[in-house]
């Protein structure tokens, strides 16, 4: 299996879904031995939530075809 680990770890979706994925994988692991961390899942997925919405609104997430914050030539065709 080869995997260009640098791309991947460019890419800001790819690496929001990995952070999000080891949050969840933390927190099963927590329930599985019974350790109440000092803030709940839904608390955290809540906080996610609320950055991401502001982000958005701030137009920070964007095309992860493109290089930088502005859409390629192409794209400005369409």
């Amino acid at each position: 299996m080869k995997i260009n680990w640098k791309v991947r770890l460019r890419n800001r979706v790819w690496l929001t879904t990995l952070l999000a994925t080891l949050a969840a994988f933390a927190f099963d692991i927590l329930a599985l031995f019974d350790v109440a961390p000092a803030f709940t899942e839904e608390t955290a997925t809540q906080a996610i939530t609320a950055l991401l919405t502001l982000l958005s609104a701030l137009g920070v997430v964007i095309d992860p075809t493109t290089d930088g914050t502005q859409d390629s030539d192409r794209a400005m065709t369409y």
